[in-house]
């Protein structure tokens, strides 16, 4: 790896060990990094409990120029290597740390003032913890706060110390590694970063760091996460690359896992389906937001073969709403041209007020014939509210009708219009 050392490791190495060293990777983010590193001098603790170790990974723009006074006065440690992504810059740094804990800091992103603090009181507090973390919030380009998805606080987790492997596997709820203070030692046992992984790297290492020991979760806002341009993270989200690393990211996990004593690996291997079912559930809502139906059907397929039960679990009822709030939301912006319709199931609602059915009518020619008349199924999305108070006949119907996405009455199939949820 070609890198040149800006500071002096021969002078980081005669001073005290520093409790925590600060992992900033930085790439062209001169317009940020400034307000990042004094959010880090600006902690409420001591400038001798923390060092601080920037890994510019091939900026092109003047962050160098603009770091010169920190590394002239051995505030940071500093190096420059060649492009090669945020993982290879941060275990760069990672390597180069003295600390008992890292914390780590994206270069266009800040603390409060009392995160360090914090996080050292609490860590010291709890010795089997091997990570802290706690609620990030979201700013936009300008600093300002913005709601995301519908929260203003991201992070999510029991006060305390807790085992967190079942949850996290499901879904990323540390979100983001900003508000993360991990121990070291901890930290190099498990294996750092995964360099081949672009999206999902920070999520895989702490699945693998919770099968080291119980994480701490602190209900307290510590650092903030800059949304620079929020559609960037729904496009990432949405694509068939994320998906692909995160497919990965479960696969080298659940490999981890069949090497554990049989005792923990059975506890732990009933967690495969339903990681693989949370993620192709997120995949599916994510490009029904960003408008690929076709794309958002697939993954629900594979989410309900995975776990063909899914449609008798207590997840259905939050999957339904969320497509519907998402689906609705989109309609009324124009974003969409779907057809929506909801059906409020009752004990005396029939297959045919679902289905359809055949009415008798006249005619131009003075004929009296059968014409089908489609039910509220013949829709995009559907929401179907109650549908455990339907009568047996009814509701078998509907998952009849679910299951083959089409209606066959009277000898004739008619297919569901496309995409169906």
């Amino acid at each position: 790896m070609s890198q040149i050392s800006i500071s002096s490791n021969q002078t980081a190495l005669s001073l005290p060990l520093p409790r925590v060293s600060v992992v900033i990777p930085t790439y062209n983010c001169a317009q940020y990094i400034v307000q990042t590193l004094e959010s880090v001098f600006a902690q409420s603790v001591s400038s001798s409990t923390y060092e601080v170790l920037v890994v510019d990974d091939g900026s092109t723009d003047h962050t160098r120029a603009l770091l010169a006074p920190y590394i002239e006065q051995k505030r940071i440690q500093y190096v420059y290597q060649r492009n090669q992504g945020e993982s290879v810059a941060r275990n760069q740094a990672i390597r180069m740390a003295r600390g008992e804990y890292v914390a780590f800091l994206d270069s266009d992103d800040w603390w409060l003032s009392d995160k360090l603090a914090q996080q050292l009181e609490a860590m010291d507090a709890h010795p089997n913890a091997v990570l802290a973390y706690g609620y990030v919030f979201v700013v936009n380009n300008d600093g300002e706060r913005i709601d995301f998805r519908g929260m203003q606080q991201h992070g999510d987790g029991i006060p305390g110390e807790s085992h967190v492997f079942e949850r996290l596997v499901i879904s990323n709820f540390i979100t983001n590694p900003n508000s993360v203070m991990v121990r070291r030692e901890v930290l190099l046992r498990t294996g750092l970063f995964d360099e081949e992984i672009e999206w999902g790297e920070d999520w895989q290492l702490w699945l693998q760091m919770a099968l080291q020991g119980p994480f701490l979760f602190m209900p307290a806002e510590l650092a903030c996460y800059r949304m620079r341009r929020p559609g960037r993270r729904l496009e990432i989200e949405s694509s068939s690359a994320f998906v692909d690393q995160n497919e990965l990211i479960l696969a080298r996990t659940f490999k981890l896992i069949e090497q554990l004593p049989l005792e923990q690996r059975t506890v732990l291997l009933h967690c495969k389906a339903p990681a693989y079912r949370e993620l192709w559930l997120r995949s599916g809502l994510y490009n029904v937001e960003s408008g690929d139906l076709p794309a958002a059907a697939r993954y629900f397929q594979q989410a309900w073969q995975i776990d063909p039960d899914l449609n008798q679990s207590s997840n259905i009822a939050s999957f339904v709403q969320q497509v519907a709030h998402i689906g609705l939301r989109l309609a009324q912006e124009n974003k969409l041209k779907l057809e929506f319709k909801r059906i409020q199931f009752t004990p005396d609602l029939m297959p045919g007020d679902v289905l359809g059915s055949h009415i008798l009518q006249e005619t131009s020619s003075g004929k009296r014939e059968l014409q089908f008349q489609p039910g509220p199924v013949f829709t995009n999305i559907l929401l179907a509210d109650e549908i455990n108070r339907a009568s047996p006949k009814t509701q078998s119907a509907m998952l009849e009708t679910m299951q083959e996405n089409s209606v066959t009455l009277l000898g004739t199939t008619r297919q569901l219009p496309q995409p169906f949820f």
